[in-house]
């Protein structure tokens, strides 16, 4: 049936060998995967750094008093820059001196009608809190603009009965919870 035998034979041989080559590469392969994994394994955790909360008895402060909405704080004396409107303000500071933005921030606002800044993020505000033996709602939500979290707090002022909206970058959130007051 078959004439030649040869051609077959070198057929299958060639068959053989083309297997052969790409079992080869295909193990080099698998070994170079396995050198990145083994690799991978080698390295050990290291403890993420996060950042040091600050110590504010280091650190010169300032008062600030809105007697628009009655209320009074601490805040660091570093390269600070205030707005205020009427109703409102915010009080921008660089508490991380090696950076060149205001990082951190107390806004607040006591308007009839808050602005932008405040409306969305408070109708969630539902976390109870406790500031000054005084009880209030808070939220925090990540901020689109500087990717950290700010915490929105919705409270009324125990002395005059306005609603008070703040909005705080959790950095600053510990020395205004120690030095907040109102009038």
């Amino acid at each position: 049936m078959f004439r030649k035998k040869g051609p077959l034979v070198v057929f299958f041989l060639l068959i053989i060998v083309l297997i052969f080559i790409i079992g080869v590469r295909y193990g080099q392969n698998v070994e170079r995967a396995n050198k990145v994994i083994n690799y991978i394994f080698t390295l050990t955790p290291s403890v993420s750094s996060k950042p040091q909360p600050i110590n504010w008895s280091e650190v010169p402060l300032k008062q600030y008093v809105s007697k628009g909405c009655g209320i009074a704080f601490l805040y660091p004396a570093l390269e600070e820059s205030i707005a205020e409107t009427n109703g409102s303000a915010q009080v921008s500071v660089n508490v991380d001196r090696r950076s060149t933005e205001k990082s951190s921030y107390i806004m607040f606002d006591c308007s009839e009608a808050p602005g932008n800044n405040f409306t969305a993020q408070f109708l969630d505000a539902t976390q109870p809190a406790k500031l000054n033996n005084l009880t209030i709602q808070k939220k925090e939500e990540v901020n689109p603009l500087t990717k950290q979290d700010d915490i929105y707090i919705k409270l009324t002022n125990p002395v005059r009965g306005n609603k008070i909206y703040i909005r705080i970058s959790p950095s600053l959130y510990l020395l205004f919870e120690e030095t907040v007051e109102f009038n």
